[in-house]
């Protein structure tokens, strides 16, 4: 399982959303999350870029668990991302042909 850019634009996203007022379900376990910090500690700069970077360098030191849990963080993303956008992700006909609007 290869780590990618989506899988650090999850992990900002999801920083983002457990700093929100409403309660929301933690985006990864304790444990995973003392995986991530004790792999890829945040130096005294404060870089968590540098952190994103390290969990994509690293993605063979985290446990097969902690692997889970960021498939299941990049499909919850997905779907947040699907309803905000009204469930109209755009799609191909089933046909495949594309339909040309008069104008």
């Amino acid at each position: 399982m290869r780590f990618s850019m989506f899988t650090l634009g999850l992990m900002a996203v999801a920083t983002a959303a457990a700093a929100q007022d409403a309660p929301r379900r933690p985006m990864l376990s304790d444990a995973c999350r003392a995986e991530v910090e004790k792999t890829c500690p945040i130096g005294a700069d404060g870089d968590r870029r540098a952190r994103m970077q390290c969990v994509m360098a690293s993605q063979d030191k985290f446990s097969d668990g902690c692997k889970k849990e960021f498939a299941d963080m990049r499909a919850r993303m997905q779907q947040m991302r699907e309803q905000r956008a009204g469930g109209n992700m755009a799609s191909p006909p089933a046909d495949g042909n594309a339909t040309a609007t008069p104008q």
